[in-house]
């Protein structure tokens, strides 16, 4: 299967997961301000 774009195969839970990911590999590189991610529990009730 070829590479897609990431916001066509992910939900918006998985995206932040990534997103927040990506902020904590720069973090110790850049200075990053306050981020909310949005839909925090999505997956977590398994619904």
């Amino acid at each position: 299967e070829s590479m897609r774009p990431l916001v066509r195969v992910a939900s918006g839970g998985e995206i932040s997961r990534v997103m927040l990911a990506i902020k904590a590999s720069l973090s110790g590189r850049d200075r990053i301000g306050t981020v909310i991610f949005d839909e925090i529990d999505s997956g977590i009730s398994g619904k």
